[in-house]
């Protein structure tokens, strides 16, 4: 037996848990999908409301876990589980590989958004990075504001840190298949 969609009046609850082997999967949840989901490219999408499973609840990273999972809570289910997220690699694929570059680099605290955002904003190099940091001479002030948000060592495991379009084809792929492990 199926258990009931969470009413319209109580959605804002949290719903699940998504738990993910992957610190650059986290990260791109929080920086990218999230709101693609409810603002972006899937917010017409039917059903209308599919976005509020989805940004409700909390996405973790499990590195000792031996798979990805989700746990639901409040006897919820999504009513949308397969999105594609691959299709947004020609749209937003630029931003999206810099901010899981930083979710890896950041390790435990890859679901930390501000830090996250921050690595759409990094510079070419670490000598650049530390130039603008000392000088605080960053393009626009909310580029500072993000950048506030990154320590020194942060920077340095950012730049130490190789993340492809493979990596990120992969990752997209993990939360994809975490999502249509539940029941529909």
């Amino acid at each position: 037996m199926k258990l009931p969609l969470l009413s319209e009046y109580n959605w804002i609850m949290k719903t699940f848990k998504m738990c993910l082997t992957s610190p650059s999967a986290v990260a791109l949840w929080v920086s990218e999908l999230r709101g693609q989901l409810s603002d972006g490219m899937w917010e017409n999408s039917n059903p209308h409301d599919h976005w509020k499973f989805w940004c409700q609840g909390e996405v973790l990273y499990t590195p000792d876990a031996p798979v990805s999972t989700i746990e639901l809570e409040n006897y919820a289910y999504p009513k949308k589980v397969a999105y594609g997220f691959s299709r947004l690699i020609p749209i937003v694929g630029d931003r999206m590989l810099p901010n899981a570059r930083m979710g890896k680099a950041l390790g435990l605290r890859c679901n930390d958004r501000q830090a996250v955002d921050a690595g759409e904003y990094m510079p070419a190099t670490m000598e650049t990075w530390e130039g603008n940091k000392l000088h605080d001479s960053w393009k626009c002030s909310w580029v500072g504001e993000k950048m506030e948000h990154i320590s020194h060592s942060d920077a340095l495991r950012f730049y130490e840190t190789v993340y492809t379009m493979k990596d990120m084809k992969r990752d997209l792929k993990l939360i994809g298949d975490v999502m249509k492990s539940l029941p529909m």
